[in-house]
C-alpha cells in the first residue's frame, strides 16, 4: 500500500485512535468520519498483538470487505432473480474491477462503507416489502394494545 495524502490522513487519525482513544479523537476534530480510522486503529492494535506491520492485516480486512460486498451484491442478484451468467459475470467483474481491486489495496479507499450501502439497501428492500404486504411487526409501539 501506498501512504500519500489522504491515506497519511487516515493512518494519522487510525493511530490516534489506537494510541490515545476517542476522547483525543473527538478534541482535535472535526476529522473525517471515524469508521475507517476506526478499522484502521483495529489493524494496528491486531498487528501489535502478532508482531505484523499493520498494513498486511489491513490488507486482509480489506481483501474480507470486497468478498463480503461481492457476496452482497449476489444475494441482491438472486432477489432479483437474474440468470447464473448475470450473476457469474457481475461477481466475477466486482473480483477483477480496476476500480474495486484498486479500493482493496489501497489505505485511502472508503472501500468499508460498500457492505453498508448494499446492506442498506437490502433492509430498505426488505422494508418496503414488508410495508406493501402488511406483514411486518411495529418496532415500537406507539401506545396500542
Amino acid at each position: 500500500m501506498t501512504i500519500v495524502y489522504d491515506a497519511a490522513v487516515y493512518e494519522q487519525l487510525g493511530a490516534m485512535l489506537y494510541h490515545s482513544g476517542w476522547i483525543e479523537f473527538f478534541k482535535t476534530g472535526p476529522h473525517n468520519e471515524p469508521v475507517y480510522p476506526l478499522l484502521i486503529a483495529f489493524s494496528m492494535r491486531i498487528a501489535d498483538s502478532f508482531l505484523i506491520p499493520y498494513l498486511t492485516v489491513q490488507t486482509c480486512f480489506q481483501i474480507l470487505i470486497l468478498f463480503s460486498t461481492q457476496l452482497l451484491t449476489l444475494f441482491i442478484l438472486k432477489r432479483l432473480q437474474m440468470s447464473r451468467g448475470v450473476k457469474a459475470l457481475t461477481i466475477l467483474y466486482m473480483g477483477i474491477s480496476p476500480a474495486l481491486v484498486n479500493a482493496t489495496f489501497s489505505l485511502f479507499s472508503e472501500i468499508a462503507t460498500y457492505p453498508f450501502i448494499l446492506g442498506i439497501i437490502i433492509a430498505g428492500v426488505k422494508g418496503w416489502e414488508s410495508i406493501l404486504s402488511n406483514n411486518y411487526k411495529k418496532p415500537v409501539n406507539l401506545g396500542q394494545k
